[in-house]
């Protein structure tokens, strides 16, 4: 909804709110399993998952016009997600040891909850000028604060090794986590000057970005060094007869994110440093308009990774040792990929976007020292 109050005042509310859920129970019998395996061995199975979750949102905004070459855009939203699921799987039945004995077993692999949620406030302020022989001047700042709700609680089963008796033993481990009342600042400015090329053969736009990311419970303090981020690109007329024209696109810049997963640290957990993950990306592409409401581009890109969250669990030396949570931030990696889009603007049978992307990833985690102790869910170190 929007409304202007004068030629020069626009306002405008945007609300959203929704809910989505999948469910999931399946059983296999020990007779519908000897049809696919025929080992002798009498196994039933049976799965149950069920997740929900809502999503709420809304954005009051306003735009200024104070000025004939000067625009002003102020924003702020309140955005709600929270989401509950629950996992149960077991296997019974009886197993043929190696002398051929049937013995009776009853397995719960995992079983429990969990839960994920957050309040949000978002703030944005940016403002353009226009100044010079083709210039335009757009700079802004923004904050977003964040109070999660995170918590799990899982009984899973796993095979330990016991040097006592020099033999593996089915225990149950339970696996708890309470980040409720975690909370996350990020707040971030920007400035970039956009310069049209004369003779409308395109544009080059160029700036930089400085983002800054708090996060903090009643126990613990941690916040990230500022990042700044330099950014450009072009977009440069290659061919114009009069009914179509073809552009060359291409661009490079730095970008940070707080990894996810920081709003589930506790206090407990060993953290190396702070420091938001960050990437290189690098687009070179074609668009070519063949019709004035027809768009088709090709865009190829590569991006490195570097920065990088991941952690690892330390089990310890001992069936008596505590876990360890290690967080690190030192992993690096590659993404390479390309985008084809077909973007029809408007058409008397049919108009919107038919897209295709494909992307390659390669990861590496440095801590890959092979200790026996330490187990890697978040992605095993990739060579």
């Amino acid at each position: 909804f929007q409304r202007d109050i004068t030629p020069r005042i626009r306002t405008s509310v945007t609300a959203f709110s929704g809910y989505d859920g999948i469910g999931t129970d399946a059983v296999l019998t020990a007779e519908q399993r000897t049809q696919i395996y025929d080992d002798g061995n009498l196994i039933n199975s049976s799965s149950k998952f069920n997740w929900g979750a809502q999503n709420t949102m809304f954005i009051l905004g306003l735009r200024l016009l104070p000025r004939d070459n000067m625009l002003i855009r102020i924003s702020g939203g309140y955005n709600y997600y929270g989401s509950h699921g629950e996992i149960d799987l077991r296997q019974y039945g009886t197993q043929k040891r190696q002398n051929d004995d049937l013995v009776e077993f009853d397995l719960t692999p995992i079983q429990g909850e969990f839960t994920q949620g957050f309040h949000a406030i978002q703030l944005r302020a940016e403002q353009d000028i226009q100044w010079g022989s083709g210039h335009l001047l757009s700079f802004g700042a923004e904050a977003i604060t964040e109070e999660h709700r995170n918590t799990q609680d899982f009984q899973i089963g796993t095979d330990v090794f016991n040097p006592m008796t020099m033999s593996f033993e089915y225990l149950t481990i339970s696996s708890e986590l309470d980040s409720s009342g975690n909370r996350v600042l990020e707040s971030g400015g920007f400035v970039e000057n956009i310069f049209q090329l004369p003779g409308d053969l395109g544009s080059i736009r160029a700036g930089i970005r400085a983002d800054h990311t708090l996060i903090w419970n009643d126990d613990f303090e941690l916040q990230t060094p500022i990042a700044l981020n330099p950014r450009a690109n072009l977009r440069l007329r290659l061919m114009d007869n009069g009914q179509s024209n073809l552009f060359l696109t291409a661009g490079s810049g730095l970008y940070s994110r707080i990894a996810d997963a920081s709003a589930f640290f506790q206090e407990d957990f060993t953290i190396d440093q702070t420091i938001p993950e960050r990437n290189l990306t690098n687009i070179l592409g074609l668009e070519w308009n063949p019709l004035e409401n027809l768009q088709v581009s090709i865009e190829g890109y590569y991006k490195y990774l570097f920065n990088r969250f991941y952690y690892n669990i330390d089990r310890g030396e001992s069936m008596n040792d505590d876990m360890e949570i290690l967080v690190h931030s030192d992993g690096i990696g590659h993404v390479a990929g390309a985008d084809l889009l077909l973007h029809r603007h408007q058409g008397r049978y049919w108009d919107g976007y038919l897209s295709y992307t494909f992307s390659w990833v390669r990861l590496y985690n440095p801590d890959g020292d092979g200790n026996s102790t330490v187990s890697y869910p978040s992605g095993a170190p990739a060579e």
